[in-house]
């Protein structure tokens, strides 16, 4: 095997340095399943569809080299480079290079690059060229894969200058317009198709509603949530949502981290109707979604996720057998919309961004849901310092999923995987009768910036009695105290949103720590005070009155996820006495977790198994706000 990489190696370094092919032949053979635009006329096309090679085209306007490549973080340092450009004399140039700092690349001893075109003219410089998804180079070429990829890019005005050491690329100046990076998917397909709005002639069955925020006034905050009550148009039928996409302007795109849309449902036991309670609110410019004075019923009753657009999101189209259904009762359907703002250093901004919903008279064959996985927002997601890799586990376990999901199972379609900025690797875990299948979704890449679906190659099948692990794992080495479940950036989240078909009665599937095995995982016996007063800790739902207990309101760690304006300032925990063992007793929990040794691998790594392997409360919710009752 070694002998045929050095070959190869061999032959490719005599390509890269000097091939021109002819590129019409080329494009008449091949089509390109991702298509990305950069600034300044900078233009990356690849093609996905060979199991073996991945076949790049970059083009640029000017008549200088074009450079792109992938970085470990966004910078040049670790970076893997192709650089490309076309001479004079009309030859083509390829390199296969590497960053060490900021500053000229160098060449790598292995080239593994195929030249396989280039092109000149006053329409400016076309360079196509493939290389293998894994090279033998696994010092300098990174391994091309399903996680979130660092694309860095570069242009200059002129080419390469040759020397005794071969080309070396001049520096590409300051220019923000001529150099860059971009969180991408390299193999997970991107929306092709065209929006219902940009097509020349829109079918007549279509429709489109744009369901967002309305001159929200974004001051100086590290973190706001901002919630807004809306009410979908009136349809005298039963339609479908086919997909939809971001409206956000771009004085808000550095800000405006997500936008999340939930349905509102009034519990059947209050026995009153949406519109008694939402109505009022629809016109309404919102507010601040966590604070005493916000009306608890826009979270408390609005939590059914339908869609979320965040950092970097195009918008997607369902396959054509799918819908969303709405409009299938008489009364009218309200929502949630949730912004989530970051504006750090008081930037001036008013934003009206929305979500453009398309949807059809036009049904389709079966109808979509949407399922919420992961851990639960609250402090028991718990994340120590000075880690350089620490992960979390959230549990949608088999009961859950018997009682939830159809007998014949659901096809899941796409996912959206999320974290903070501690975020460094999320895979969802699939287990079938106490063996576990292929991860469902893996990327080991995470991307606080970069939140987007990805569609799955294929549709995967989970049946009743299935498990979900959702494991997350962050990075905090150079974090001095602890990170936190909760909504701030400051925070963290282990969160997965799932589209799948046929609907069923789960929609809502997250755990987290058992309160015993949380607090034994460091060697506290038991505590008290704080919050655990609000939420009747430890958690016993058989000990509510019978007419609750079906009620997933009557969840109490739903407090944690209410009312928390002051959560950036706030340890929960400072609030936690210790009551055994007795030689702890009367210390609060925060002062006792700093003094443990983090430094201490072994000790870590019993935390993380304890947590682990213990036991969860689990958090089946049902369609309109009904729980599914388990054991645990």
């Amino acid at each position: 095997m070694q002998k045929k990489c050095l070959f190869l190696l061999v032959i490719l370094f005599k390509l890269g340095l000097g091939v021109a092919g002819d590129l019409s032949d080329f494009e008449s053979q091949y089509k390109w399943t991702h298509d990305l635009k950069l600034p300044s006329g900078v233009e990356v096309r690849w093609i996905d569809s060979d199991p073996e090679y991945i076949t790049f085209e970059m083009k640029g306007l000017g008549k200088g080299y074009i450079a792109i490549g992938f970085s470990p973080n966004g910078g040049m340092a670790g970076a893997d480079m192709f650089v490309g450009w076309v001479d004079s004399n009309g030859k083509g140039h390829l390199l296969d290079m590497h960053g060490t700092h900021n500053g000229q690349p160098i060449l790598d001893s292995s080239q593994d690059l195929e030249l396989l075109g280039a092109k000149q003219d006053n329409n400016g410089t076309r360079i196509v060229f493939r290389r293998k998804w894994a090279t033998c180079d696994e010092k300098h070429d990174f391994l091309i894969g399903d996680d979130t990829m660092r694309l860095v890019w570069a242009t200059s005005e002129t080419d390469p200058v040759e020397n005794v050491d071969g080309f070396l690329p001049s520096y590409h100046g300051h220019d923000a317009l001529k150099r860059g990076t971009k969180s991408i998917f390299m193999k997970v397909r991107p929306q092709h198709r065209k929006f219902p709005d940009e097509e020349v002639d829109n079918s007549p069955n279509q429709f489109h509603v744009d369901l967002g925020v309305s001159n929200v006034v974004v001051s100086k905050a590290e973190t706001y949530y901002h919630c807004r009550i809306v009410k979908f148009p009136k349809l005298q039928s039963k339609h479908h949502i086919i997909g939809y996409r971001p409206i956000i302007a771009p004085e808000s795109v550095a800000h405006l981290h997500h936008i999340s849309i939930y349905k509102c449902h009034i519990p059947e036991i209050l026995k009153i109707s949406e519109e008694d309670v939402f109505e009022k609110y629809v016109g309404q410019h919102g507010g601040d979604c966590y604070t005493d004075q916000s009306p608890r019923e826009w979270t408390e009753y609005c939590f059914e996720f339908r869609i979320a657009v965040g950092v970097g999101d195009e918008g997607q189209m369902l396959p054509d057998h799918l819908g969303d259904v709405i409009g299938d009762t008489d009364a009218p359907s309200y929502y949630r919309v949730e912004a989530h703002y970051e504006n750090p250093e008081g930037k001036a901004l008013i934003d009206s961004s929305a979500i453009r919903i398309f949807y059809t008279s036009k049904l389709r064959e079966y109808e979509v849901a949407y399922l919420w996985t992961g851990h639960r927002r609250t402090p028991f997601l718990t994340i120590p310092p000075h880690q350089e890799e620490y992960t979390t586990y959230s549990f949608c376990g088999a009961e859950c999923t018997q009682k939830g999901f159809p007998k014949d199972g659901i096809k899941l379609i796409s996912i959206l995987l999320h974290a903070h900025v501690t975020g460094k690797r999320i895979t969802l875990r699939h287990i079938r009768n106490g063996k576990e299948l292929p991860p469902i979704a893996q990327d080991n890449h995470v991307d606080f910036n970069y939140q987007h679906y990805r569609v799955l190659k294929e549709e995967r099948l989970v049946l009743p009695g299935d498990e979900l692990i959702s494991e997350c794992t962050y990075h905090t080495e150079k974090n001095d105290t602890f990170v936190f479940g909760g909504l701030s950036t400051r925070r963290e989240m282990c969160e997965l949103f799932i589209i799948f078909y046929p609907k069923s009665t789960l929609i809502d599937c997250r755990s987290q720590p058992e309160f015993y095995n949380y607090f034994e995982a460091i060697g506290v016996e038991n505590v008290t005070g704080g919050i655990l007063n609000q939420l009747h800790l430890p958690f016993n739902s058989n000990l509510l009155p019978v007419e609750m207990q079906d009620n997933a309101l009557a969840d109490d760690s739903m407090v944690l996820e209410n009312g928390r304006a002051d959560e950036i300032k706030h340890d929960w925990f400072r609030d936690v006495k210790i009551t055994s063992p007795k030689n702890l007793e009367g210390r609060d929990v925060q002062e006792y977790m700093m003094g443990l040794n983090w430094n201490n691998k072994e000790f870590v790594k019993s935390v993380e198994q304890k947590r682990k392997s213990g036991g969860h409360y689990m958090h089946c919710n049902a369609r309109g706000g009904k729980k599914i009752r388990t054991s645990v």
